[in-house]
């Protein structure tokens, strides 16, 4: 989910009131305990005070300054950004863009000088000549079912790796198991809510990043996990509150 904006004045509310912190490190320094058969799984989203998560169609038009520092710090420690197709069109995505300080400092640390993005689509419905596909960058990841069509897939092998997993849906939690077999250890899920929503009912979801912006948008509900089915509550502990403007940074993590 692309997100505009630049710095910003933070304040932490809770777990205790702090004038000014940085919100970065909010969310980068954290212990985060990565399960051993699948990526640990961070959804990182902003949404209205009445819960819609887009306005004419794009995240951006609701962002900040301070949403934009935690979406940028969020990439930052991402081996992996997965999102969906309809978000990929509607956000006009590319290849993840970070600061050089983040890239030297993944680089030292024996990292991918940016997150792969993988895009996640049963029908593969996308568009190969688009940006993502074509600038340079990490090779995209597609992941998709064994349903697809055989054309679709041969095109998607020309400028993607491909992970086909599930049939006739895609599944979310085999294609994960393959990712962490391959290394990947954290992955930020930027919607929309329908990925949102397969993640959570898959059980993947390991923790909840959402600003909440100070305005309404009205008109049809797209909430932050769509029409997620889940048999029960699924509870989070609340990490923090940061303030900036009026814009609310809430950090969950899996109770």
């Amino acid at each position: 989910m692309a997100r505009g904006g630049t710095s910003a004045n933070v304040k932490m509310l809770f777990p205790s009131y702090e004038r000014m912190v940085d919100p970065s490190l909010a969310y980068t320094e954290v212990d985060r305990v990565v399960p051993d058969d699948r990526p640990y799984v961070i959804v990182g989203m902003i949404e209205s005070i009445d819960g819609q998560t887009a306005a004419s169609g794009r995240s951006r038009a609701l962002g900040g300054p301070a949403d934009k520092t935690v979406f940028d710090a969020l990439r930052g420690i991402a081996d992996a950004i997965v999102v969906g197709a309809g978000t990929v069109k509607a956000e006009n995505y590319g290849q993840a863009v970070l600061g050089r300080d983040v890239v030297e400092r993944r680089l030292a640390a024996g990292r991918a000088p940016a997150p792969t993005i993988c895009v996640v689509t049963g029908r593969l419905s996308l568009d190969f000549d688009a940006r993502l596909f074509t600038e340079r960058g990490p090779r995209p990841v597609v992941i998709t079912s064994r349903s697809a069509a055989p054309k679709r897939l041969l095109e998607a092998h020309r400028c993607a790796r491909v992970i086909e997993s599930g049939e006739p849906r895609v599944d979310l939690r085999g294609a994960l198991r393959v990712m962490r077999g391959d290394g990947t250890e954290l992955i930020v899920c930027e919607g929309g809510p329908s990925l949102n929503a397969a993640m959570l009912e898959a059980g993947l979801v390991d923790e909840i990043a959402v600003t909440i912006a100070p305005r309404v948008v009205g008109g049809d509900s797209n909430h932050l996990f769509g029409r997620a089915e889940i048999a029960q509550l699924v509870e989070f502990e609340l990490n923090h509150v940061l303030e900036s403007d009026g814009f609310l940074l809430l950090r969950y993590s899996r109770s």
